[in-house]
Parts: structure tokens; C-alpha cells; sequence
């Protein structure tokens, strides 16, 4: 403590003494409110120190631990920044200082103002903001710390440790252990297996583009088994997805087509008709790949025999074409076309239609008008 006094003589035997002191004092570690008091010798006088701003004692109040809070969250997509943001509710009394420490370096923030409180939830928040440019290497060793230095304390708080992603990736689409559109038997087992990478771990799915279903998982891979049938003939799209696809908005997709082949199998659309000349009808088949080959022949009743006689038509005569259907490719559609016939042509025919799984027979009883 240093004192200035001074001397004033008031009479011969009186002296006015006056002064002002100053002096340095560590505060206690406990909380509480301090009154400091200055006894004046000789006559042993006690007086209340009396502080600027009109306040007899001293607070001490040990500062809240700060809190952290990073953006975006959890995640940071790769070759982005961060923002964090450190908040002290309570500064305490003296009001301390808050920091940020990344990897042990210090972003010193602002000291508080020391006012007069009487409680912490007096005091105005105090905030930092960072940001700071992260890459892969980042990713779970960078580290940003908050912190109050109050005294010689140092009051820790929250540690946000940088969790930094990338968007999903399709590493590999498999069809049948390839990575290309594959053909199968009805009856044979097909096995579709797709993997991605991301991070954070990708969802991933395989959708049906026919009848739309979706087997899908939360794993980095997805392996979809099933027995081909003439509805597993489709296009597949194996998609992944996590987080930072959302944040980048991107996709990420591959597809490949399995056809089933299956034999020509006759659906009873078509039994009797009556055509015209140079007319057309219609008829469905259940064949994949399209037939490629038919023929036609007229069934005639022999009077000895009851079995008939058949006799092939020439395609001059009747025409048959057929094209698959643009979402269900194995439901063919089939145009019977009559090019040149007479009167005598009427009757039951046998038409048998022919893919590279197999063929089929039915029989159609046509007649002709005019």
C-alpha cells in the first residue's frame, strides 16, 4: 500500500493531516462479498473503504464454464469451414476473460467490464466467434476449446472436436458379381451387391424400377438376393446417401438391367375373331426376350382321321409382329396382320411364336367378313 499524506496547520498547536492511500490485494478464492476497512494511526479510527462508483465491497463470484457450440453440425463437409461460437453466461467477479484455445493456440477474446453486481445472471453474455477452413485431415484431430481466464484460473468448458465428412460415393454396382446389365433363366438365383463409402456411414437402397420396391439398409453395403421370375425383369438403381449429401445436395446413383428370359407363354385374350382383309388384331404374350419367329398354319378336319391336316399359311398371306411393353418388357404385345386371303381360308388356325427361350402354340378360329 502507498500513502500520501499531507500537513495542514490549522492553529499553533493543531495539524490537519490528510491523504490518500492506494494499494493491491489479492481477492479470496471463496465466493462471497469483501468489505476492505483502513484504520488511520494514531487514534486508531476505522473507515470503510468507500470504491469508485459508490459501492462499499467487493464480489467474488467464480465465472460459469463457457459453452460451445460449432456450425454445421455434426458434420462439416471436407474443404469448408466452421463457425464456433463460445458463450459465457457469467464472466464472474472481477469479470475474467474468455478464450478460445484451438490446438493450443489462443484466440483471446475481449476482457468483461468490471461493474458492480450483486449476481451472475446480472452480468450481459459474453461471446466469441471462429471460424477456421477444415480439411479430411482435420477430421478428428482439430479441436476448439473455450475457456474463462479469471485470476490465475483457467475455468474450462466444452471441447468440440471437428468431425469432418464427405458425401457418399457408389465404390461398386454388381449384377451377378459383374458391373454391367446381365440376362438370367426364370428360376435362376440373381444376386445384386452395391458399396459405397462416406462418411458419416451412408444409408443405401436398391430399388425396382417395375414394381417399385426398395431393400435398403444403414450399412456401407447392401446385398439383394431373389429368384428371377418374369417380374424381376427391370431396371435397378442402387442410390447412397448420408449428411453431407444433403448439405451439398448431391446424388449419387448407379442402375443396371436384368432381363429374365422366359418362354412364349399365351395369354387367353385371343380365342375367335372376325377380320377383314388387309385388317389387324391384337393379342398379349408373356415373353422376354420379344419372339423373333412364328408361324401360322390352317387346321383342316380330315374325314378319316381325327386329328387334322395342317397346312402352313405363307406370310403374304398373315403377318404377325410383336414389341415388348415399355415398362413391363416382358408383357409383349402382338399384332396378327391379314395381308390376302379368300373365303375358303376361314377356320381354325394354329399359330406358334418363338423366342430364344422357347416357343409357343394356340389356336384361334378366324373368320373373314367382307
Amino acid at each position: 500500500m502507498v500513502t500520501s499524506p499531507t500537513r495542514e496547520r490549522i492553529t499553533k498547536n493543531e495539524v490537519k493531516v490528510s491523504g490518500s492511500c492506494h494499494f493491491k490485494t489479492t481477492l479470496a478464492a471463496q465466493e462471497g462479498q469483501y468489505e476492505f476497512y483502513v484504520v488511520v494511526l494514531p487514534g486508531e479510527r476505522t473507515y470503510s473503504v468507500i470504491f469508485t462508483g459508490d459501492y462499499e465491497w467487493i464480489t467474488v463470484e467464480r465465472p460459469n464454464s463457457p459453452t460451445i457450440s460449432c456450425r454445421p453440425h455434426p458434420y462439416v463437409l471436407e474443404n469448408t469451414s466452421v463457425m464456433c461460437t463460445c458463450t459465457a453466461t457469467s464472466l464472474g467477479q472481477p469479470a475474467g476473460s474468455l478464450r478460445m484455445i484451438t490446438n493450443n493456440q489462443t484466440s483471446q477474446g475481449q476482457r468483461g467490464r468490471q461493474e458492480r453486481q450483486t449476481s451472475a445472471s446480472q452480468q450481459q453474455q459474453q461471446q466469441q466467434q471462429h471460424s477456421q477452413y477444415l480439411t479430411l485431415l482435420d477430421h478428428g484431430t482439430t479441436w476448439f476449446e473455450c475457456q474463462v481466464l479469471w485470476g490465475l484460473n483457467e475455468i474450462r468448458g466444452e471441447k468440440y472436436i471437428a468431425n469432418v465428412g464427405y458425401a457418399s460415393k457408389i465404390n461398386r454396382f454388381l449384377l451377378n458379381g459383374k458391373e454391367k446389365n446381365a440376362s438370367s433363366m426364370e428360376g435362376d438365383q440373381v444376386n445384386f451387391l452395391c458399396e459405397s463409402d462416406g462418411r458419416p456411414t451412408p444409408k443405401m437402397s436398391i430399388y425396382n424400377h417395375f414394381n417399385d420396391t426398395v431393400t435398403w439398409t444403414e450399412s456401407s453395403s447392401v446385398n439383394y438376393t431373389f429368384i428371377a421370375s418374369c417380374e424381376s425383369t427391370a431396371s435397378y438403381t442402387c442410390t447412397a446417401w448420408n449428411e453431407i449429401n444433403l448439405q451439398s445436395v448431391m446424388t449419387n446413383s448407379r442402375s443396371l438391367d436384368l432381363s429374365v428370359s422366359l418362354e412364349v407363354c399365351f395369354l387367353p385374350t385371343l380365342e375367335s375373331t372376325n377380320v377383314k382383309p388387309q385388317s389387324a388384331i391384337n393379342f398379349d404374350l408373356i415373353a422376354y426376350p420379344v419372339p423373333h419367329e412364328y408361324h401360322v398354319w390352317l387346321v383342316n378336319c380330315s374325314v378319316n382321321s381325327t386329328e387334322g391336316i395342317e397346312n402352313e399359311v405363307e406370310g403374304s398371306m398373315i403377318n404377325i409382329t410383336c414389341r415388348a411393353g415399355q415398362v413391363q418388357r416382358y408383357l409383349c404385345t402382338c399384332t396378327l396382320t391379314v395381308v390376302n386371303t379368300t373365303c375358303h381360308t376361314a377356320g381354325h388356325y394354329k399359330i406358334q411364336v418363338i423366342n430364344e427361350a422357347g416357343g409357343e402354340n394356340f389356336s384361334v378360329v378366324i373368320t373373314f367378313g367382307e
